[in-house]
């Protein structure tokens, strides 16, 4: 008996350490990292965070803890967008657009590199098997990277197919490098099957990848054929600030901005 009791305040401790780090995680979404970091980093650790909580609430149910299993309930409720981002649509706790009128979809993933350097286990062909799978209008994506031989680690190509999905409509595209290192290029990009009418880069005078893309797209499902700026942005704070107070900062047109 006081061994299945141990057992179960180690279960409900392990909980706890869920709900409170899934807590942090979703003011992660509230409040900028370069006020409070430390949101940010339970962010990341979401993952973990979120398989202990679910743990918490089956072990509070079966040992009869209904005050811990109302707070971990209220917590999986509460952080419900954190669950679908992270594993997939269940349907529940985020915005959907009307199902009226034109509507114009976006997409947007810090892709790493495509794992260029295995870090994850190799995720390319699924980062577009996502792409192809959402089809979205505006594809926008941050440390994108473009090898020094193309042909060794294809992206642009099979990013194409995925963003068109098939279909014959051209994709276009306005490609933004923050910096080159042995002929590879490191950057943010941005694809639409809709009219780009113009591009333009921000630079922030800085060696790292920060670097923003602003790209006014022409949305054709509109009556009045309006365009949509769409700025994304790739930026190390504590890299950024101090070439920001020393008006670092750039403009810079092009249909690709960056080095040659």
């Amino acid at each position: 008996m006081a061994k299945e009791r141990k057992k179960g305040r180690l279960a409900l401790a392990l909980g706890a350490i869920g709900a409170i780090g899934s807590w942090a995680a979703f003011l992660a979404t509230l409040i900028s990292p370069s006020v409070v970091p430390l949101p940010a980093l339970a962010g990341l650790g979401f993952p973990v965070f979120g398989v202990l909580l679910l743990f918490g609430v089956l072990m509070a149910l079966r040992f009869g803890r209904w005050r811990s299993a109302s707070i971990f309930v209220l917590t999986v409720l509460v952080t419900a967008p954190l669950y679908r981002s992270t594993w997939g649509d269940f349907g529940i706790a985020m915005p959907v657009g009307p199902k009226s009128g034109p509507v114009l979809k976006c997409m947007s993933w810090n892709v790493r590199l495509f794992d260029h350097y295995g870090w994850l286990g190799g995720v390319k062909s699924d980062i577009m098997k996502s792409i192809e799978k959402e089809g979205p209008n505006v594809l926008c994506l941050q440390e994108h990277f473009k090898a020094a031989s193309p042909s060794s680690f294809p992206i642009g190509e099979p990013l194409l197919m995925a963003l068109a999905g098939g279909a014959e409509d051209p994709v276009n595209q306005h490609l933004v490098w923050a910096r080159e290192k042995g002929g590879r290029k490191f950057g943010v990009g941005t694809w639409t099957t809709q009219p780009i009418v113009r591009r333009e880069a921000i630079r922030f005078g800085t060696r790292s990848n920060n670097v923003c893309a602003i790209t006014d797209v022409v949305w054709e499902e509109t009556p009045c054929g309006c365009s949509t700026s769409i700025s994304q942005a790739f930026i190390s704070i504590h890299r950024t600030m101090k070439p920001w107070k020393e008006g670092c900062l750039t403009l810079k047109s092009g249909s690709e901005c960056g080095p040659a």
